[in-house]
């Protein structure tokens, strides 16, 4: 029969069903690295959140600077506050295809469409595209 090995661990090769003692000591590493990643990333989070609720509640600052507001394109119809539609330009079916644009808003990737109502419309099945 052989003897355990000994890897500088005052307990390895024990017998007691839990492993070597290098086998535990790498799962305990393991565990402490996880533990650190973890706090790092709550801190960071609750850091970014408490930024975010102060930029929310700070009144003194307007709520987009002149510097970012991005010029209104020429072609763009008003549809509310600060809110425009950009022809795209036609699909191959002959469907107009408009876009979202705000100077000062976020606002969705997403293709429009006329609807026969005369408003826009996600769903192509009811576009105006005669």
């Amino acid at each position: 029969m052989q003897a355990p090995l000994d890897w500088g661990c005052p307990t390895a090769g024990a017998k007691d069903g839990t492993g070597s003692g290098v086998e535990r000591r790498r799962r305990h590493e393991l565990a402490a690295f996880v533990t650190v990643v973890s706090l790092a990333t709550a801190a960071l989070s609750d850091d970014a959140s408490a930024r975010a609720v102060q930029t929310a509640t700070n009144e003194s600052e307007p709520a987009v600077s002149d510097e970012i507001r991005r010029p209104i394109p020429e072609n763009a119809i008003p549809t509310g506050d600060d809110l425009y539609m950009v022809p795209l330009g036609k699909d191959g079916d002959g469907c107009e295809q408009f876009s979202l644009f705000s100077p000062t808003k976020m606002v969705a990737t997403v293709i429009y469409y006329r609807a026969k109502d005369g408003g826009f419309t996600t769903d192509k099945l009811k576009a105006d595209c005669g």
